[in-house]
């Protein structure tokens, strides 16, 4: 055999193995989380939503932002970001995405591969697991669902073996890493990564190589640091209420709610709980201004407020723009638990800033 058909045979092996290894992931992370999401049915959803009355609000200037860590260099690498899924990572290639629709769950797998030679690829991934039906929110489901995962993922391999399996907290959340090895087409193959929950869907960090190569060479730390959780940037569409005199856009996804709170005239929220909410006040917006005080208020004149939902042992962080027409005072506020408010706040801020009456 020649040195040519050599390489083709083996370019032929190993993207078997990558499709392998994509269903290997997405359907390790369906077992997982059908797991916790039997578990939430029964912890419960950390998402009710709350009026914005200010007598019931009391103000904490604790922030729970992750870190972001742009200094990362891998040579070779260049920074891929999505806005859609809030993050960022240093990939050896520009990502393809492939969407997997499974019953209960979408996954958007973002996978490269990076090549030392032609016997030694390495394959890196990010999978943002979108839960459809029911989201892991509560700390018993994502107890279950991490504890859970690793061997939901392996009960499809057939000589995999477990070489590493920690409890750690990863960019502010709990997170699970993991390293295990698999024998595919006589080829043994090294699987690392991390997979922790955010607003009740699950991500993935994973890098897949021949266990023959160097750990200096897969640069698997590095990869793992420079990932980042950012702000979610979706579009808007615009809208118009109380016979089109108040106005504001709303995210195109969330769900109009039933308006059965007090003084709240409408409200749109996420699946994992963020909220927008127009509700018309008693006090004026100078008095709700004295209340907060001048610290808790940016350039643009939005308030800002932490409180506590005691029913579910967090914490609710809101940004509230006030406007006075006629007399009457009216707030449109964002809100969303204070660990996760940052993933909406620029969501947040385009509706609050197309905030208006009509003229």
């Amino acid at each position: 055999m020649s040195k040519k058909e050599s390489k083709k045979q083996w370019y032929k092996t190993w993207w078997g193995i990558l499709i392998i290894i994509y269903l290997s992931i997405n359907i390790g992370s369906y077992v997982g989380t059908k797991l916790g999401q039997s578990q939430n049915q029964k912890g419960g959803n950390a998402s009710e939503t709350t009026g914005n009355n200010t007598k019931d609000i009391a103000y904490t200037s604790q922030t729970t932002n992750p870190p972001i860590e742009f200094d990362i260099i891998i040579n070779g690498f260049s920074r891929f970001s999505s806005d859609a899924f809030g993050f960022s990572v240093l990939m050896p290639d520009q990502p393809k995405e492939n969407i997997v629709d499974i019953s209960d769950m979408t996954i958007h797998n973002f996978q490269t591969e990076r090549v030392v030679n032609e016997m030694n690829p390495m394959v890196y991934s990010v999978n943002f697991t979108v839960n459809n039906n029911g989201k892991i929110l509560s700390d018993d489901s994502i107890s279950a669902f991490l504890d859970n995962y690793l061997s939901g993922k392996l009960s499809i391999a057939t000589n995999a073996k477990i070489i590493e399996e920690k409890n750690t907290i990863f960019k502010g959340f709990r997170a699970k890493e993991y390293k295990y090895l698999d024998t595919i087409d006589s080829i043994e193959i090294e699987h690392r990564g991390i997979i922790f929950i955010i607003d009740g869907d699950h991500i993935t960090l994973s890098i897949a190589y021949p266990s023959s190569l160097k750990e200096n060479l897969v640069k698997y730390d590095e990869f793992k640091k420079s990932f980042n959780l950012m702000a979610v940037d979706i579009p808007l569409k615009e809208n118009s209420l109380l016979n089109e005199k108040i106005k504001f856009d709303t995210p195109q996804d969330w769900e109009k709610l039933d308006s059965q709170a007090k003084d709240r005239i409408v409200a749109y929220a996420s699946e994992a709980g963020h909220s927008i909410e127009l509700h018309k006040q008693e006090s004026t917006c100078q008095d709700m201004t004295n209340q907060i005080g001048a610290n808790n208020i940016d350039s643009n004149g939005y308030m800002y407020y932490v409180y506590p939902l005691e029913k579910y042992n967090i914490n609710m962080k809101m940004i509230i723009k006030c406007i006075e027409n006629n007399q009457e005072t009216f707030t449109l506020s964002g809100m969303a638990p204070e660990e996760t408010f940052f993933r909406s706040e620029l969501i947040f801020k385009k509706a609050l800033s197309s905030f208006d009456f009509e003229s």
